[in-house]
């Protein structure tokens, strides 16, 4: 969950500011707009190439940098592969630059500065530096507090405040007794559900944050109907699928099931690195044995087993290789009874 948290956290800064909400320039409106299309439907090169011409319409603005680092954050979480770190930290450095050298508004400041702790945070996450992504994330968090400050029809900071106090509160729970942490997880969804209401390119991301909210806080029915209404226009969305999947475990095991499946065919259609398809496998094997199916179970164990995957994910799919063996065995122990 501590991942979640983390992905969360970073892709609930990409959507524009309230004060704002679109971009001025009705051109560059355009392009992200066509990008942001390109990224629901996970054609990530595509989205790459068409917020290029951000840069040819207006060399200062910092989006084109910012667009393109949310491609490659989405791209790696997707499909659990590795990004270019160099060129990320590039992108970053550059719009840096620009929001230093062209901008003199606090409020385009501080919601600038915001996204580029929010993306630092998920550099440091990816590279195992926790203490790294939280202290950037908090830097981001506190820019946003700024913005709110200024403008109250911040979107976009009341959303990604509102989804830090949920999942701080959420996770301090063990320490609850002490004074000065109140528990603020009812607060913190009453915000995100007040502000997802606001224009925004990148609704999607927060409507996607919402749902794994909804589904730790044991509400899974919104989480259902909050998916099923984006993957009506996006049947294809891993990241709405995986969610709308992992919320029917909680009501309805053989609406799960079906939900993985679909999931699954995508995640093998799209040639991933072998990861997610294991994972996959793996879970709809947990399930059809708690439904008794113990020879479904049986037959995805045996398919999981033939995925090719790749060298580099083997030491991450070590524990969970672990716990299919545990598997496997009940499996065999049930259909030998």
């Amino acid at each position: 969950m501590f991942r979640v948290f983390i992905i969360i956290l970073v892709t609930t800064t990409f959507i524009p500011c309230g004060y704002s909400q679109v971009e001025s320039n009705k051109v560059i409106d355009e392009i992200i707009k066509k990008g942001v299309e390109q990224i629901l439907l996970q054609n990530y090169s595509n989205a790459d190439s068409i917020f290029s011409g951000i840069e040819h319409v207006d060399p200062k603005n910092p989006m084109m940098e910012l667009m393109k680092a949310s491609v490659m954050i989405s791209m790696a979480t997707d499909y659990e592969e590795p990004f270019n770190e160099n060129k990320f930290e590039e992108l970053l450095k550059n719009a840096e630059n620009k929001i230093k050298l062209y901008f003199s508004s606090k409020l385009k400041k501080d919601y600038y500065f915001g996204l580029l702790n929010g993306f630092h945070s998920y550099a440091d996450w990816y590279r195992g530096k926790w203490f790294g992504a939280f202290a950037n994330g908090l830097r981001a968090l506190n820019y946003f507090e700024e913005l709110l400050e200024h403008s109250r029809n911040a979107y976009d900071a009341k959303i990604a405040i509102g989804i830090y106090k949920y999942w701080r509160s959420r996770k301090s729970e063990v320490l609850s007794w002490l004074p000065f942490l109140n528990d603020e997880k009812s607060y913190g969804i009453s915000l995100i559900e007040e502000d997802i209401k606001g224009e925004t390119y990148f609704l999607h991301l927060a409507l996607h944050s919402l749902a794994w909210v909804y589904i730790d806080y044991k509400n899974p029915l919104k989480a259902i109907k909050l998916c099923e209404d984006i993957l009506a226009q996006y049947p294809q969305n891993r990241f709405f699928l995986w969610a709308l999947a992992r919320a029917y475990e909680d009501v309805d095991l053989t609406k799960s099931i079906i939900h993985y499946k679909k999931l699954l065919a995508s995640i093998q259609n799209s040639k991933m690195n072998g990861y997610n398809e294991i994972v996959v496998l793996h879970i709809l094997a947990q399930k059809e044995f708690l439904l008794k199916n113990n020879q479904n179970a049986l037959s995805y164990i045996q398919e999981l087993y033939s995925v090719r995957y790749e060298s580099s994910i083997k030491e991450k799919l070590a524990d969970r290789f672990s716990d299919i063996r545990n598997l496997r065995g009940e499996i065999l122990a049930k259909l030998h009874d």
